[in-house]
């Protein structure tokens, strides 16, 4: 079962049997998600429980600490596309959209395996980032410190890139929602008025889709279902 929680209230989804049941689904999980992307100044607090499941594409989001806009620095954004690049490799995964907001990530990924796990993947790339972006700021930036520690039960404090929570992750497998789901990532930059047209945000694949350049990220156009839409 794949429960996502928004307190106080919470919403259950249970992967459907029937591609009716998919759409219900894939419109009440896009109506989640336009509320944790679009909403800075309600609670994130929230759990996710993900299957690993053999054939499912997984659309994941992960965000920065207290969703502060950590990655509207361009050293940050590369250390996150190069850590999504090497835990695709090591991982065993293929990308196949992404967008890197400024205090959030949208990903849609696909397992090239039958074992996997959505949990390694995302701790690698965020403990690689994590790393950088604090030893960075201990040498470069000491007093940004503060916006970065997290003061824990026993008095300690931590330091935090990424939000403790494991992010969201929902389980697709038609390919008609597949695709929704791309166009929605790419949306996202035009929908914050950060931009004209989705191609033109740098940090998204949205320029690969639109046959311009290749982005930073290799898409793996290879592994994609057709379009039914077409």
């Amino acid at each position: 079962m794949l429960v996502c929680m928004l307190t106080p209230s919470a919403e259950a989804w249970h992967p459907p049997k029937s591609k009716h049941r998919q759409s219900e689904a894939f419109r009440r999980m896009s109506c989640t998600s336009t509320l944790v992307c679009m909403s800075d100044s309600k609670p994130h607090r929230k759990t996710c429980e993900a299957i690993d499941e053999p054939g499912h594409a997984h659309a994941l989001t992960f965000s920065c600490y207290k969703r502060q806009p950590f990655l509207s620095r361009e050293r940050t954004c590369l250390w996150t596309i190069d850590s999504i690049r090497q835990a695709a490799d090591k991982h065993r995964f293929s990308v196949w959209a992404y967008v890197l907001m400024p205090e959030h990530v949208h990903l849609l990924v696909k397992p090239t395996g039958e074992t996997y796990s959505t949990s390694d993947f995302l701790r690698s790339i965020k403990k690689t980032v994590a790393i950088h972006a604090i030893r960075f700021v201990r040498e470069h930036a000491p007093e940004f410190l503060s916006r970065m520690e997290e003061k824990k039960g026993d008095g300690s404090t931590v330091c935090r890139f990424w939000q403790k929570a494991r992010g969201y992750d929902r389980n697709l497998w038609e390919p008609r929602y597949v695709y929704e789901m791309i166009d929605y990532i790419h949306a996202n930059p035009v929908r914050r008025n950060l931009c004209d047209r989705p191609e033109d945000w740098r940090w998204s694949s949205a320029v690969d889709y639109a046959g311009i350049r290749s982005g930073p990220i290799a898409i793996d156009f290879g592994s994609l279902p057709i379009d039914p839409r077409q």
